[in-house]
């Protein structure tokens, strides 16, 4: 059996869960703006229900996001992508509903699962505040739209064999719409021969 690359890992995971929409936000914020007029209109609710509002015929400007809900940035939401829009749309008097292009808004990490126990995404030494990372298949992942403001982010990764290791990211040019695949590695050394005393 041959160990899968972070390319194969992705496209599963995508293809899984992204394209079929599992871990994609349930709701959405939009503003729409009439481009003859200038008229903006704001409107918030729920993918693939009847909550969008038909507006008057005419092209409009829409922008607006969808993301995880979450009470406060210390405990966001880790295991759902984020999505944002920008683009013109045509409304006439057949339209029924409108498709969005939507684009990433966040990045992802993905971890290996063969020797790791657990991973933890937080920030500084406290460990009281972190958020275990999800698993699904054969990874560990998760989606982060922005790092801290206070730049201590750190991943902490429990090891089956009882080891850990503390990895700073915040200084990590990570960029949205891109994924990270953190692979294990072995770590050896070599020693060379001592030299002969006086």
């Amino acid at each position: 059996m041959t160990k899968s690359t972070g390319n194969e890992l992705y496209t599963t995971f995508y293809n899984k869960y992204i394209k079929n929409k599992t871990l994609t936000p349930r709701s959405y914020a939009l503003t729409l703006k009439n481009l003859k007029t200038g008229e903006s209109s704001y409107i918030r609710g729920y993918w693939n229900k009847k909550e969008g509002v038909k507006l008057m015929e005419g092209t409009y400007e829409v922008t607006g996001t969808s993301s995880p809900i979450y009470n406060s940035y210390l405990y966001q939401k880790l295991d759902t992508v984020y999505l944002a829009f920008k683009e013109n749309i045509a409304i006439n008097s057949n339209t029924t509903s409108v498709n969005l292009s939507a684009k990433y808004n966040s990045f992802m990490l993905m971890f290996d699962t063969d020797n790791t126990k657990s991973i933890e995404y937080g920030y500084g030494e406290n460990s009281s505040n972190n958020i275990v990372l999800s698993k699904v298949d054969n990874i560990y992942y998760m989606f982060l739209d922005k790092l801290s403001i206070a730049g201590n982010d750190r991943l902490r990764i429990k090891r089956t064999s009882g080891s850990e290791s503390n990895i700073g990211i915040s200084k990590t040019p990570f960029e949205n719409g891109k994924y990270y695949y953190f692979n294990d590695i072995t770590n050896s050394f070599d020693v060379p021969p001592m030299e002969q005393g006086n």
